[in-house]
């Protein structure tokens, strides 16, 4: 007996079922065997009902099983949250390199937002500034602001690996106590997406935040990816047969001796 558990097709793609072959032990049908397929009258287990789109959900409790837990978010679902046409996720990932970007036709371009519309070019193309644009092999998120009501709010995409640490560290103006209620932005998950590469795709989470003024947008620390600058040799030491140099500049590190 040969048991294969896969993901079912859209749109019920939101659980899980498998199919069970039953043959000889070499993979042929077994000759009179007869199948009956009867749906069973009784002790049907429930379907979970589908997660709302729209809502605020908490991270400490969707995070077991948040593919269960939360709304898979479609582009159409990120238009009627934002009450933007139009908007969509692009992808551009070859491992270890690429890009996501949220995308409105006609958005003009600004130190927020920056005008995608690809291929990303390997070797040349970066983003080290919170925009709309994830570069994936430099940064955790990107974020697109949007008008709702008399005020803004900014939707901000999280890598996985990102989300714990946002959801407890992000620190938003004071505005967003009154817009938001006092709730944490852990608490304001919106859902997932999942962002096209290739074959296969990648998982972003979506918070409901407001990042304050967006001149204040941070650019991203690269200290710990940008490759090392040329090799500079240590200077002779009584082990290489001389003595040390003496100290330049009144022991200031940042000097160098001619």
């Amino acid at each position: 007996m040969q048991v294969v558990s896969e993901s079912w097709p859209a749109p019920r793609n939101r659980g899980w079922g498998f199919s069970a072959a039953i043959t000889t032990t070499v993979g042929n049908a077994i000759p009179g065997m007869a199948c009956v397929n009867e749906k069973p009258a009784e002790d049907i287990a429930a379907a979970d009902p589908l997660p709302k789109v729209g809502p605020h959900y908490a991270w400490s409790k969707a995070e077991p099983g948040f593919r269960h837990l939360l709304p898979r978010l479609t582009a159409a679902d990120l238009q009627r949250i934002t009450g933007v046409g139009g908007l969509a996720i692009a992808a551009d990932i070859k491992s270890p390199e690429g890009c996501v970007a949220v995308t409105v036709p006609n958005h003009p371009a600004s130190a927020t937002y920056r005008t995608w519309t690809g291929p990303w070019k390997r070797g040349q193309d970066r983003d080290v500034v919170l925009n709309n644009v994830l570069d994936w092999s430099r940064e955790m998120c990107c974020a697109y602001r949007y008008r709702a009501g008399d005020g803004e709010r900014d939707l901000l995409f999280l890598k996985p690996e990102a989300m714990e640490t946002f959801a407890t560290l992000l620190v938003e103006p004071d505005s967003a106590k009154a817009l938001f209620g006092g709730s944490a932005p852990g608490d304001r998950l919106l859902g997932y997406v999942d962002v096209p590469a290739g074959k296969s795709s990648r998982t972003l989470f979506v918070l409901d935040t407001l990042l304050g003024d967006q001149k204040g947008w941070p650019t991203d620390e690269e200290d710990l990816l940008t490759p090392f600058g040329p090799f500079i040799p240590n200077r002779d030491d009584p082990i290489d047969g001389g003595p040390p140099a003496p100290s330049q500049g009144n022991g200031d590190p940042t000097a160098t001796a001619n």
